[in-house]
Parts: structure tokens; sequence; C-alpha cells
């Protein structure tokens, strides 16, 4: 649409509407400083959702899996 078709009324909620879409950019920039910031200061320790399970292998299962046998 042009700018000059545009009547009083649109061309005020064009603004409201580009307003309010430059405000929520800034937000949303502001929340993903926030969210690294607070993902940087977790401790790597306290992270404690996977299971580790060390398995042992036999000495013809570590050739195997060396020599890509697998």
């Amino acid at each position: 649409m042009k700018q000059n078709r545009l009547t009083p009324e649109l061309k005020k909620e064009l603004k409201a509407l580009n307003e309010e879409r430059m405000l929520n950019e800034k937000n949303i920039e502001k929340y993903k400083k926030n969210f690294s910031e607070e993902l940087k200061n977790i401790n790597p320790q306290e992270i404690k959702n996977t299971v580790f399970v060390e398995e042992k292998y036999t000495l013809w299962r570590r050739l195997k899996k060396v020599l890509g046998i697998n």
C-alpha cells in the first residue's frame, strides 16, 4: 500500500504497530543477553540430567573398536 492512500487512522495504527515491534525486539535482545549470562554462570558440575555409565571393554572388543570392525 502506498503511504498517500492511507487514512490518518491507518497511519496512526501502523505507527503504533511499528513502535510495538521495535519495543518487542529490544525486549527479546535483553532477554537473550540475560539468558546467556545465566547459562554462563551455571556450574557444569551441578547439571546431573545424564547418567554416566563407564563401559568396560574386553581386549577383543577394544581391538575391534580400534580397527573399526564394529
